[in-house]
């Protein structure tokens, strides 16, 4: 059991690692300190010690995850910009979502 929950989360920390780190600056440090570690303590045999690591695993999959998506989510709320300014570019969005561009008219309008 502990074996197959050490794999599982092996893989899903690796995951998370190539899809949000990994994959953005192509440094694999992270990715190869984690082969290490795990490497490292394949032999462990104290079950408490094993279950520590194996939920310290998932637990940094899931931070990884998480930051990830709460940027995405910034971004897409565009904090940091002025409201107006932000509400004529979720404007856009909308419409480019849908396949649709704001007229050039109604822009101009609004930049009155």
């Amino acid at each position: 059991m502990s074996k197959e929950r050490s794999i599982q989360a092996f893989r899903l920390l690796l995951k998370a690692i190539d899809r949000n780190i990994t994959h953005h600056n192509a440094d694999t440090q992270w990715r190869r300190f984690v082969i290490e570690e795990f490497r490292k303590n394949a032999i462990l045999s104290e079950r408490n010690k094993l279950d520590n690591l194996i939920d310290t695993a998932q637990d940094y999959s899931f931070l990884i995850d998480s930051i990830r998506e709460h940027k995405e989510l910034l971004e897409s709320y565009n904090i940091g910009i002025d409201i107006k300014d932000r509400e004529k570019d979720m404007q856009q969005r909308a419409a480019a979502h849908v396949g649709l561009q704001i007229p050039e008219r109604y822009k101009d309008k609004d930049d009155d």
